[in-house]
């Protein structure tokens, strides 16, 4: 768990040092360039999203790297296996190489979201993704305690294909741009619901 406290620092040092970056990159692009405060605010929002697109990038592809040759990750998200393996040889299970930095690693972003969330500025939407939070904590956290790491490593991996998209459709919600928005959030509905409605149940 030494793996995970550790990224959680990193991760919520970088977080507070792009945010800063995207931020300055963000404020002409804003949609709002009259009202400052209002301006600041939105400029925030949008570069706190940047950042969430780039790390759920690169969660997403490394969890593809660590997964897509294992014998439990299905054909509808790339791989080769059948996900009702992944109990087979619990619980002494023989895991991938990577599959634990990969768990911990990204556990720790959510450690780092929980304890930036609770201290930093609170919104409309605090209680919920506070939960969001807590509940990922778990996810990481139950499957990695039980052993159950294989499991807990597609869901997350399916989770966070999905974000991707999330955050650069509501970076995009605070820009001036109109059209290309609406185009990223029709596919971002698709992949939504392909990941979180058709494949997780």
């Amino acid at each position: 768990m030494k793996i995970t406290l550790i990224s959680s620092v990193i991760f919520a040092i970088l977080e507070i040092s792009m945010r800063r970056l995207f931020y300055i990159v963000f404020i002409p692009f804003c949609k709002e360039q009259t009202d400052l405060k209002l301006r600041h605010l939105k400029s925030e929002k949008g570069a706190f999203c940047m950042f969430k697109v780039v790390y759920f990038a690169w969660a997403t592809a490394w969890g593809y790297y660590v997964l897509k040759d294992t014998y439990y990750l299905p054909p509808a998200l790339g791989g080769k296996g059948d996900i009702s393996t992944s109990f087979k040889e619990f619980p002494y299970a023989n895991h991938v190489p990577q599959l634990k930095e990969y768990l911990l690693v990204t556990m720790g972003y959510h450690v780092g979201g929980l304890f930036t969330h609770f201290f930093g500025p609170r919104r409309n939407d605090f209680l919920e993704m506070g939960l969001h939070h807590i509940v990922s904590i778990y996810l990481f956290g139950g499957c990695y305690l039980l052993n159950v790491w294989e499991c807990g490593a597609v869901i997350a991996f399916l989770h966070d294909i999905a974000d991707i998209t999330t955050n650069i459709t509501k970076c995009g919600a605070e820009s001036r741009f109109k059209t290309a928005p609406v185009v990223v959030f029709l596919f971002h509905m698709a992949i939504w619901f392909y990941t979180r409605i058709f494949l997780l149940p």
